[in-house]
């Protein structure tokens, strides 16, 4: 039995979402790689527990610029981290979400609910050559360039 084109993309396995989280002063900086899908999901609302674990923190910033997809139950995670957030009373941003994950925020008029910023938090602010952030972004986007 032959397969078809449509089984053998249904087959082949999702890129991975990459996340790592750190926490510098009173902000934690979740930075997102991949594709946030159903199965990845989990891994945002995991990486937000971890940050809230840190009393000190009353900002989260999720960094969305490395996201090259985002589906419903990816958005869906992401409004959970939110709730969880401000569960705690801590401000959760989103930073740097592509276009394609800004229209998903319009369609479903969620937007307002993440607080996006113009800018992309963590990443683009720590510039310096040599600097932690930019060999981090390097592996994330190599990372995510594997999948």
């Amino acid at each position: 039995m032959a397969t078809s084109e449509y089984d053998q993309e249904k087959a082949r396995p999702s890129p991975a979402l990459s996340v790592v989280t750190v926490v510098l002063g009173k902000t934690a900086h979740v930075l997102l790689a991949g594709e946030l899908d159903i199965s990845m999901s989990a891994g945002v609302v995991s990486a937000v527990k971890t940050a809230l674990e840190d009393r000190a923190v009353i900002t989260i910033r999720v960094d969305a610029a490395l996201v090259a997809f985002c589906e419903s139950s990816g958005l869906g995670a992401l409004l959970q981290a939110r709730r969880l957030a401000a569960a705690r009373g801590v401000r959760l941003y989103l930073a740097g979400a592509r276009p394609s994950l800004q229209r998903l925020l319009a369609m479903t008029d969620t937007g307002h609910l993440l607080e996006p910023t113009a800018r992309c938090g963590c990443v683009a602010r720590l510039r310096p050559t040599g600097c932690c952030w930019v060999r981090l972004r390097t592996w994330l986007v190599r990372i995510s360039a594997k999948h």
